[in-house]
């Protein structure tokens, strides 16, 4: 960012998952601004937006809170578009990278470029608890590489087990998270039951006893 106001982070879309067009260029999960007259102009005009349109929905150019950002490096001085690529690595991503850890260190690659990168944070967009211990990785049209699985997903997922657990020795009666997928399309098509519980998985949908038992390799 160095003398830069405003620092803003790309999205990077994979070829295949491009958006761009309707959800943005730049991902609103990191946005920065300094407290100076730059980055203050900018959060303001982005503020007053927001308060006159801000839904949920491709409309008339903008989406959400996020499409404003697609013209901030014209439009304000002092704006700075994140270029580390450990930065934002999310669903619509990750299939440009191989992972793999480096003593304490995640290390990305990407595979065009063969440039190596530290992952800095991860973007885990739509992940969601299911009935019967099935979790939604992510939304089942993002193909996720086996490396993110293993090096990404599996670290967290076997973080938030911990602090169930954690949980559950304060408060038997306490519940950690919310069940928000609903998963019954997948009892209603035999083959796709018979792979999930054979696999373990299907779509993006793992049961979560892989995770706890390291059973994720091979999909």
């Amino acid at each position: 960012m160095g003398e830069a106001s405003v620092l803003i982070t790309p999205h990077r879309y994979t070829p295949a998952y491009d958006q761009t067009q309707t959800s943005g260029k730049y991902c609103v999960q990191f946005v920065t601004f300094k407290q100076d007259v730059r980055g203050l102009e900018a959060l303001a005009w982005w503020k007053k937006a927001c308060m006159d349109w801000c839904y949920n929905r491709f409309e008339d150019g903008k989406f959400g809170d996020q499409k404003y950002l697609d013209d901030w490096l014209e439009r304000f001085s002092g704006v700075h578009e994140l270029q580390h690529l450990g930065g934002g690595v999310a669903p619509w991503n990750v299939q440009q990278y191989a992972f793999m850890k480096s003593a304490s260190q995640l290390q990305g690659k990407d595979l065009l470029t063969d440039e190596s990168f530290e992952v800095v944070f991860y973007h885990f967009h739509s992940f969601s608890y299911s009935k019967s211990n099935i979790l939604r990785l992510c939304n089942p049209s993002y193909m996720l590489p086996d490396s993110a699985i293993k090096h990404l997903y599996a670290p967290y997922i076997k973080a938030l087990q911990q602090a169930y657990e954690a949980i559950r020795q304060v408060n038997q009666t306490a519940t950690s998270h919310e069940i928000a997928n609903n998963v019954s399309w997948l009892g209603r098509s035999w083959k796709k039951t018979i792979l999930f519980w054979v696999k373990g998985h299907y779509a993006n949908h793992y049961h979560q006893f892989r995770f706890r038992y390291g059973l994720i390799i091979g999909r």
